[in-house]
């Protein structure tokens, strides 16, 4: 056990965690016959779980009816037993790697009673994994599907079969379920790893202008009812019921995809619409909305939507961050830092809403429509001008049998199968909700309890619950500071982005060259450099938040292809290797990054039209405006005549400062010298502005805000020096001259284009006083 706590700690973590619950008669290890131990399963008789006369030629045979492990990635032994066929698969394939997963937790104690895990390489075990729960087998079959490589071998030891059957059976169906999706994960991000990228850019805009539904109101429906309509057959026979839900206010109604437009043809519009598909041909599910400008129905839209739905939908809009979108967590940060949730990408828009309702806090949710079956020769509900309700000759040939919500058989399809197992998985991690299923002739969903819709109104439904101001959120969730930082680093990552690549293309190009003329002596040495390079490059933010997401299949032909060169020993191949690999990834790159800085640039301005909304709600605070004179509304000059030091005035500063003070934001000017000479210029100049001395100035300053009333995002100040930055962070709103000292304009919050003694407060009073944000012609901090 101590080995095991060393080299496996969590194995034995999980094991500790068991241990108490384990049957001690359920397994035993008998005595030897012909000296070899074996294990006996106390079940309703005793079974014997090796060969009783020879275990080892058993083991034996077990590995030799297998095919070799080489022609895979990744091997997986199914029931470790007492090991004999383990020791059989090192001895014939010694340094191949293996994981091992163990669904009886018995026989694994007994192996470690037995077996001393010295004896066996622990450099060649990848996992070890032991069966506890009943949903284990699930969570370990999507966890190793998705990190290994290309295939698997599972080895499984014949008698599990027979003794553990339900086991059995349950393991190597949720490892297909598991092996299957990731198949269709792969296929999904072949099709759609450029779109959700491109999506995320452009929609960017629309998720800083709306309100984060999560962040808003995680866990604000606790215990309050939600329907979720699906646009299956079954559908068009609830509208009645779907109706009186939402006259009486008895539940939330969400409409996942294109249920909304049964809906909207029997005039009952949802409390939300529920829409994330990244195509460009979702726009379509929402064009009878569009036609008819229907505007009292919020979309609820993940951030990877197809960017052309959310230009054209005609009513108000609420995001949530979907797993796919890799720019908004990169720019976003929640104004209290409370972590962002995300929802995972599903194959079916009800799963999407599921996970939104679960994060919500509704509970009990109620299916309706979600059929995942066809019904009545109809694979959806009525009302879909784009697509045909009615099964066609084909559909029907090619259909599946499966179990409905009666127990009988009904048809469906692998498309629709996917969608109900994918449901049935999140649905075994929400057990602390209710989940009912009142789609009639719809397919069987384990974890749902099927009940008659009328039945749910009569019985759980009962009284008024919907608060029709639900939907009344303030928006602006993200920190705007924060966004800042992050569009530098961008912009900055994005100009050193050529560079790397060009170091990259020269690198390749050495190498190619120096295996043309076999000059192997300084391969080494440019290897080294490429490796660097590579990872330079993989460090950029423009490449990990926009390019790599765009590259993940052509990347991970790349890792595999890293595996490969790496064991080359031919020097020529591997160079050779390494040249093809890298430069098609390379290329790859390169197109990408043509294709989306218009995309970009586009959405930088997007950005800075958001910060300049930022701006201006921090300048409709301001009642006072605190500016340094030297260098400000000077140029920083001292002017000399007979009658001495003189004061040289701005007249458009002048006329600033009046317009300012009528509407009635107070000015503080601090000099450093000539106190008594400035506030005779300016008040010959008709300006009634407060003087203060650069040496008593915060004591001034808190004084004018306690006789005044005002609180520090009141405040606004106009600088340019290193001295004033303790002022700069007092004050709800910060200018800095465009001659300013570096620091002083990389921590403003607007970065004025004039400089000290140009005229400048004509500018910072259009930025306080103007109705529109004026963007031409400003920089908002480092911008």
């Amino acid at each position: 056990m101590n080995l095991l706590k060393t080299h496996f700690p969590l194995v034995w973590s999980r094991f500790k965690e068991i241990e108490n619950s384990l049957d001690p008669e359920l397994v035993k290890i008998v005595d030897p016959i012909n000296g070899f131990p074996n294990l006996v399963v106390n079940m309703q008789e005793p079974y014997y779980i090796h060969d009783e006369f020879d275990p080892v030629l058993e083991g034996t045979n077990v590995i030799e009816q297998n095919e070799n492990p080489g022609e895979y990635s990744d091997v997986l032994f199914y029931g470790i037993a007492l090991g004999y066929h383990l020791n059989a698969f090192i001895n014939k394939y010694p340094g191949t790697v293996f994981s091992i997963y163990e669904p009886v937790p018995e026989i694994f104690f007994q192996f470690l009673s037995y077996i001393d895990l010295t004896d066996i390489p622990l450099s060649s075990i990848k996992y070890i994994y032991i069966e506890g729960r009943p949903d284990d087998a699930l969570l370990f079959s999507h966890e190793y599907v998705n990190q290994m490589r290309d295939s698997v071998l599972i080895i499984d030891f014949p008698s599990y079969k027979n003794v553990f059957s339900e086991r059995y059976e349950h393991f190597f169906t949720a490892f297909e379920t598991a092996v299957n999706e990731r198949r269709s994960a792969v296929n999904v991000t072949s099709a759609f790893e450029k779109r959700w990228t491109l999506n995320s850019m452009k929609n960017l805009k629309a998720v800083l202008s709306s309100p984060n539904i999560i962040l808003e109101k995680k866990n604000y429906f606790v215990d309050q009812p939600a329907v979720l309509v699906a646009a299956g057959p079954s559908l068009e026979e609830e509208i009645d019921n779907i109706r009186y839900i939402k006259e009486n206010g008895l539940a939330y109604i969400f409409s996942a995809g294109s249920a909304v437009n049964t809906l909207v043809d029997f005039h009952v519009h949802p409390h939300a619409a529920c829409s994330y598909d990244p195509s460009p041909k979702n726009q379509v599910v929402f064009q009878k909305l569009i036609d008819e400008n229907i505007v009292d129905i919020p979309l609820i839209f993940g951030s990877t939507i197809g960017y052309e739905t959310l230009a054209k939908y005609p009513g108000p809009k609420f995001h949530m961050l979907t797993k796919p979108d890799h720019v908004s967590p990169f720019y976003l940060r929640s104004k209290s830092e409370i972590q962002l949730d995300t929802i995972n990408d599903a194959p079916s828009i009800s799963v999407v809403v599921l996970q939104l309702l679960k994060l919500l806090g509704f509970n009990p949710i109620i299916l309706v429509g979600q059929n995942l079956a066809y019904k009545d020769n109809k694979q959806h509900a009525e009302g879909l001008n784009y697509s045909n309700a009615v099964l066609d000759p084909k559909q029907l040939n090619d259909a599946l049998e499966i179990e409905d919500i009666y127990g009988n058989k009904v048809f469906s399809n692998p498309s629709f199968n996917r969608m109900r197992m994918q449901m049935e998985i999140y649905i075994s991690m929400y057990k602390d909700i209710q989940i009912i299923n009142t789609t009639r002739g719809g397919a069987r969903i384990k974890g749902t309890a099927f009940k008659s819709l009328d039945d749910v109104i009569r019985d759980t439904l009962q009284d008024r619950v919907v608060d029709e101001n639900w939907l009344c959120l303030k928006g602006l969730n993200y920190e705007a500071d924060y966004l800042v930082n992050q569009y530098t680093t961008m912009k900055q990552d994005h100009e050193k982005l050529d560079n790397l690549i060009e170091k990259l293309n020269y690198l390749l190009y050495k190498i190619n060259k120096q295996a043309e003329n076999l000059g192997f002596r300084q391969m080494d040495h440019i290897f080294t450099a490429l490796e660097n390079a590579y990872s330079q490059l993989k460090q950029n933010a423009f490449l990990n938040t926009f390019i790599m997401p765009m590259n993940q299949i052509a990347d991970q032909i790349l890792q595999r292809s890293i595996v490969n060169i790496n064991l080359e020993k031919d020097n020529y191949k591997k160079a050779k290797m390494t040249a093809a690999e890298f430069g098609e990834f390379i290329y790859s790159c390169e197109n990408d990054i043509q294709m989306i800085t218009p995309i970009f640039q586009e959405m930088n301005r997007a950005i800075e039209s958001f910060l300049g909304e930022y701006i201006k709600e921090k300048a409709s605070k301001i009642r006072i405006l605190l500016i340094n004179f030297e260098g400000v509304l000077s140029d920083g000059g001292l002017y000399y005549s007979k009658k001495g030091c003189d004061i040289k005035l701005n007249s458009r500063d002048i006329q600033s400062m009046i317009r300012l003070q009528q509407q009635g934001i107070k000015i503080a000017i601090i000099v450093r010298q000539n106190e008594k000479i400035l506030k005779k210029a300016y008040r010959h100049a008709g300006v009634g502005c407060l003087i203060i001395n650069e040496k008593d100035k915060y004591q001034r300053i808190k004084t004018i805000c306690s006789v005044e009333q005002v609180n520090h995002e009141e405040i606004a100040c106009l600088i340019d020096d290193t001295s004033d930055l303790d002022l700069m962070k007092y004050s709800g709103l910060s200018f800095a001259v465009n001659d300013a000292m570096e620091e002083v304009k990389s921590q403003a919050d607007y970065l004025c284009m004039l400089k000290g003694g140009g005229g400048v407060l004509r500018e910072v009073a259009q930025v306080l006083l103007s109705d529109s944000f004026p963007v031409q012609g400003t920089i908002i901090k480092t911008l």
